[in-house]
């Protein structure tokens, strides 16, 4: 016993002391530790807390379940998937991943995971490394968009860019396939060292491969910048420029290189050094300045450059520069000495540029310099061209001091200035921005083609149309060219504009001079409104004259006819006659008279006023209608009857909408010939275009209508037919009515190809949503 207890207390020793080595440990670790055991964090070292922001004691405190509380939503499932996995021992557990954590803050963090199942106090549990990998996440997120950066300029870029690492190349951009001829996947499909065969020329295979493999090792001593013949897939040679360097690609050392096609250059160079033995006859016979500086002395130079320093080519050869540079303004000495240094250190380096020469009479000149080291007589000297540009310059003063003059005058005027240029303002005045609210700095920061944004949709095309004319004729012009803008405010202002091309530092520009005309066009829309309403009542005078003259002429004669036809009837007591008939047909003739009077005044009042509409049931309406229409038509016997499926349909309408309905059905009346008139509503609802309406038939055995009236009949308005007869102005004014409610109307034979056997009116009304 005393053995088993001896046993007992020395693995309690050990145990203890190892729980003391794991807490030194981890308490001095730069990971995380942590152990998770049924749900929370039974230990938590100060790195692990410290990783999300929080105590130790706030992390052990952690409710079960709420040490998800640390891992961001988007990973929540996969985590707790693993941490209940190991915490129960089971198998095809992932021991590294990388997740998104939440500080206590809620900033949101990238941790590395390493983790593995334990027994922990007789149990398992999850034994949790953590280190914070935010930094490292963020370092891989430049060096993605930093690659993406490189891949886009490199694929717009002019230069021909390669990558080769292990003699193959690994990355080949464009411009490099445009140079050689090669397809991009034909270059990255090589073998090693093949590219070398494929395009270099092989005088330059053994400079380039040991240049190549010794910044493909990351050697120093090498040669960042040569150049090199080259040879197309096409067999054509051409020469290159190329820089190149050793880089880190993927992981290793790689070359990297920029080449550019110098063919062109080339080719001159060699005529240059060609035309040597000929340059001093033709340089006698040249209109510009020619001289050649060697040693410091004037070796050569022609006459016209002598006559540019008002001397003779005898005093200038073999003079000194130091003697020369009186001949130089003081004011332009150290600039013409710095780039003549800079020419003579660089073989390649050709430098322009304009200075001031005195003549030996003390006359100022100016001059474009040209200087560039050659080859003379087998030995480094600077050639010099001169061309005199006095004249030029006393123009481009001239110009200068005309546009000054410009500037003050456009700054001053009402009348906005501007000059466009490659689709960018290049001047404006202020009274330009001022008309379109923004600031004359505002506008010349527009990008290109940003100007077309404040013009109004509509007058965009018009605008671009009128413009694209005069760049194809340079010598027209626009004038008075009329359209919308917006101001910056978003206002819509009208905008008067006069443009012409013009030359604008030399190259063509489009200027133009515009005026804020939204007062006039107001004042010509109010008028050109007045003139309209005039005419309208002009021609609705004139309409409803002719009616009365034409139509009530037709019925007063009617009437007048019937009373003689009465008048004879009583005095030939042999034949009286059927005199009630011809009463008949004096009511009759009454009766079109009112219609027509009631008819023009409602056109009247229709044409005078504007729809003030509110819900109704049509319905009700369309019953009352038939009502009234029965109680005034006693002469004939009438079959009518209505079909509908509801009761109650809610429109818009308003008083008119009676009338309409009372004109159409007294219409089936009146021209009906038949014994026994009939009439048959039929109402149906319909879908068309997301909207429903109420469909109303308005069937008759009436004479029908022809195929050639079935449109003219609802036309018969004063602006359409001026030879106006009171027959069709019904079925006008019920159509005018309708239009009030966006209703249609139209007609169709009762039996489709035999209009003779009656009509059949159909209208379709909107219903209510």
């Amino acid at each position: 016993i005393y053995k088993d207890i001896h046993e007992k207390k020395q693995a309690e020793e050990k145990l203890k002391e190892s729980e003391e080595q794991f807490r030194t440990i981890t308490e001095q670790s730069l990971l995380g530790v942590a152990i998770l055991q049924d749900e929370v964090y039974k230990y938590a070292n100060k790195q692990f807390a410290t990783i999300y922001g929080r105590s130790i004691d706030e992390i052990l405190n952690l409710k079960p379940g709420e040490y998800m509380s640390l891992v961001h939503e988007d990973h929540k499932e996969y985590v707790s998937e693993q941490a209940k996995r190991k915490q129960l021992g089971l198998k095809d557990q992932t021991n590294q991943y990388e997740f998104k954590g939440i500080k206590k803050d809620g900033e949101v963090i990238w941790v590395e995971i390493f983790s593995k199942t334990i027994m922990f106090e007789n149990k398992t549990a999850d034994l949790i490394l953590v280190t914070d990998i935010t930094d490292k996440k963020r370092t891989e997120d430049m060096l993605k968009e930093s690659e993406q950066k490189f891949r886009i300029m490199s694929e717009q870029s002019l230069l021909g860019i390669f990558i080769v690492q292990e003699e193959i190349f690994k990355y080949v951009n464009h411009q490099l396939a445009e140079i050689t001829g090669y397809s991009i996947e034909e270059m990255l499909s090589w073998e090693p060292k093949v590219l070398y065969k494929k395009l270099i020329h092989p005088d330059y295979i053994h400079i380039l491969m040991e240049q190549g493999a010794k910044k493909q090792r990351g050697d120093s001593d090498v040669i960042i910048h040569y150049q090199f013949k080259g040879i197309k897939k096409n067999g054509e040679t051409f020469w290159a420029d190329m820089y190149s360097k050793s880089i880190q690609f993927q992981g290793k050392t790689a070359d990297l290189g920029t080449l550019i096609d110098i063919t062109e250059k080339k080719i001159a160079e060699e005529k240059l050094i060609e035309s040597k033995n000929n340059f001093e006859k033709i340089a006698e016979q040249n209109l510009v300045g020619l001289g050649i500086l060697q040693d410091n002395k004037v070796k050569y130079i022609n006459k016209k450059a002598a006559e540019n320093f008002g001397t003779t080519r005898e005093e200038l050869l073999n003079m000194s520069f130091s003697e020369f540079s009186k001949f130089i303004h003081p004011s332009d000495l150290n600039m013409e000495i710095e780039f003549i240094k800079e020419t003579l250190s660089n073989p390649e380096k050709i430098i322009e540029y304009q200075g001031r020469a005195i003549k030996s009479s003390g006359e100022i000149t100016w001059n474009d310099v040209m200087i560039k080291q050659i080859q003379y007589e087998q030995k480094p000297a600077l050639l010099g061209i001169f061309r005199d540009i006095t004249e030029k310059k006393k123009a481009e003063e001239r110009l200068k001091e005309s546009e000054e003059k410009f500037r003050t005058i456009a700054e001053q005027t009402f009348i906005g200035l501007a000059v466009i240029q490659d689709g960018r303002f290049k001047y404006v005045n202020q009274t330009f921005a001022d008309t379109i609210g923004y600031t004359t700095k505002e506008i010349l920061n527009w990008k290109s083609d940003k100007y077309l944004d404040f013009i109004h949709p509509d007058d965009k095309e018009y605008v671009l149309e009128r413009t694209k004319k005069i760049f194809i004729d340079k010598n027209s012009s626009i004038s008075q060219n009329s359209f919308r803008v917006y101001k910056k405010s978003g206002e819509i202002i009208w905008i008067e504009t006069n443009a012409k091309i013009i030359n604008y530092e030399g190259m063509p520009a489009l200027i133009i001079a515009q005026m804020d005309i939204t007062e006039k066009k107001l004042a010509q829309e109010i008028l050109l409104r007045s003139e309209k309403k005039y005419r309208e009542a002009y021609e609705r005078e004139n309409f409803y004259k002719d009616l009365f003259a034409h139509d009530m002429n037709n019925i007063l004669q009617g009437i007048l006819t019937s009373l003689e036809l009465c008048a004879l009837t009583i005095k030939n007591t042999e034949k009286p006659g059927n005199i009630l008939e011809m009463l008949n047909i004096i009511r009759e003739q009454m009766n079109r008279g009112s219609d027509l009077v009631n008819n023009v005044r409602m056109f009247s009042e229709i044409e005078s006023s504007k729809p003030t509409l509110k819900e109704l049931n049509i319905i009700e309406v369309l019953k009352e209608a038939l009502k009234v229409v029965e109680k005034s038509s006693l002469q004939k016997e009438q079959k009518i009857k209505i079909e509908t499926s509801k009761d109650s349909v809610l429109v818009q309408g308003d008083q008119f909408l009676l009338n309409a309905f009372e004109n159409l059905i007294h219409n089936s009346v009146k021209h009906n010939d038949k014994s026994i008139i009939e009439i048959f509503l039929r109402t149906s609802i319909l879908s068309k275009d997301a909207q429903e309406y109420l469909k109303i038939e308005f069937i008759d055995n009436a004479r029908g209508i022809p195929d050639s009236k079935k449109e003219s009949i609802f036309n018969r308005g004063f602006k359409e037919d001026k030879s106006v007869s009171g027959m069709g102005l019904g079925l006008s004014l019920v159509k005018k009515i309708l239009d009030r409610y966006d209703a249609k109307i139209w007609v169709e034979d009762r039996i489709p190809g035999d209009h003779s056997k009656g009509s059949n009116f159909i209208i379709l009304y909107p219903l209510l949503n």
